[in-house]
């Protein structure tokens, strides 16, 4: 499901400026959680001049027009490389905090890890939609 999202989002965000978009994932299932490991693992695959936006429970509440806003922000001051970032079980280590760019919540509830994924592939579809004045997002 969050692979149609993103699929969607990349085949809009072509015409936008906001290509490709690709989905990666850090293998951590054989080793015991460790946000300090993770966090090494995450860093270690993201340049430096990248922005990076870090999904955490401590992060802005944003809605939609917003979160759509600051993309289209970034695109328009010429970041080329935006990494959205989603912890495991524990959640993120600091060194992640740290390196956000942006620190993002999907409120206080806590969500599944799957469902978070999907729920962040749609939202980043929601906001290449909004860039692009498609019908996809109602106010």
């Amino acid at each position: 499901m969050s692979l149609d999202y993103l699929e969607r989002a990349q085949i809009i965000g072509r015409n936008f400026g906001i290509s490709p978009i690709a989905l990666q994932e850090v293998d951590t299932k054989n080793a015991p959680p460790n946000p300090i490991n993770e966090a090494q693992l995450f860093l270690g695959q993201i340049p430096k001049s990248a922005c990076v936006v870090v999904l955490d429970e401590t992060g802005l509440n944003i809605d939609s027009m917003g979160f759509s806003q600051k993309i289209a922000n970034l695109r328009d001051t010429g970041t080329k490389n935006l990494f959205f970032l989603l912890g495991g079980a524990d959640g993120h280590g600091q060194e992640i905090k740290n390196r956000a760019d942006l620190l993002i919540s999907f409120g206080k509830l806590t969500w599944p890890h799957k469902l978070c994924r999907v729920m962040a592939a749609e939202q980043i579809y929601r906001a290449i939609s909004i860039i692009a004045r498609t019908p996809y997002h109602r106010e």
